[in-house]
């Protein structure tokens, strides 16, 4: 009988002291507890998350791993603190090519937390991501904005694929046989409407700077040195006013100091946002 009272109280005090270090273990909550989004090619949204934690955690950065990328961004990307028992909104921009792969693309969002010796630990659980791209309902070109389309930086895109509506035509009618090359440049393009709107904010700048080498990247790898010449054919036809210009310089002048690194060229056909070998045309 003795035995069996020191089992049991040795028993309780192990359950105690597990349920114990489980209590205090940090938690994070994500609502919603797991993310579905259902976009079609070459539209845009946004869709926010609360995180919440039990724990007071500084220096973290939120990352997505895999999947849904390139067409899903955060912001912000660094958190400086989540209060204990505090909420954080975080902010997810779904910009979705018009030349992106129909299908179902699973991920994840992580936060990590800076650590002695710059490294990171990921923070508890996973939030998990899917984004299912369906096909675009019209891909028929919209109409010439003419005039109208010049009155402001951004101009007309009445199609709300990311690309203004001339550019569109203008890649379209200059390319109609290379639909390798109307990719390449219609991510480029997209990627201008980006740095224009936010050419004065130097993280944005550098942001655009870095995905826009990936684009010229993946311009090379099709055209090979032809490529400079497309590639400034099209910069001339997205610049073709002075607010456009002196939006572009201003972008410019966000990036001084910065440095964009270049990727390997053998890694150059991984830089475009789409399958190569599933697309028509030269190369």
């Amino acid at each position: 009988m003795q035995t069996n009272r020191m089992l049991y109280l040795v028993i309780t005090i192990v359950v105690l002291l597990i349920g114990n270090n489980v209590v205090a273990s940090p938690v994070v909550i994500w609502h919603p507890a797991k993310i579905e989004l259902k976009q079609m090619q070459g539209t845009r949204s946004i869709y926010k998350i609360i995180v919440k934690s039990d724990k007071e955690f500084y220096d973290i950065t939120a990352h997505l791993v895999q999947g849904p990328q390139p067409w899903v961004s955060i912001s912000p990307v660094d958190i400086e603190v989540i209060q204990k028992d505090g909420n954080i909104e975080v902010t997810l921009k779904i910009d979705v090519s018009p030349y992106a792969i129909v299908g179902k693309y699973f991920g994840t969002i992580q936060l990590k937390q800076a650590i002695d010796g710059g490294y990171q630990r990921v923070i508890d659980k996973f939030l998990p991501i899917t984004l299912s791209i369906t096909d675009k309902e019209n891909n028929e070109l919209p109409p010439d904005p003419g005039e109208a389309g010049m009155k402001t930086i951004l101009g007309i895109d009445s199609d709300s694929d990311g690309v203004r509506d001339d550019i569109q035509r203008y890649i379209y009618f200059v390319y109609p046989d290379n639909e390798k090359v109307r990719m390449a440049l219609t991510q480029m393009a997209i990627e201008y409407q980006g740095l224009l709107s936010e050419a004065s904010d130097p993280d944005a700048a550098f942001n655009h700077a870095t995905r826009m080498s990936r684009h010229g990247e993946c311009l090379f790898y099709i055209l090979g040195e032809a490529s400079l010449d497309v590639r400034s054919a099209l910069k001339a036809e997205i610049l073709n006013t002075r607010e456009r210009s002196i939006a572009f310089i201003n972008y410019s002048d966000s990036l001084a100091g910065e440095i964009i690194f270049g990727t390997p060229v053998k890694d150059w056909k991984n830089s475009c946002n789409f399958d190569v070998d599933a697309i028509g045309g030269s190369q």
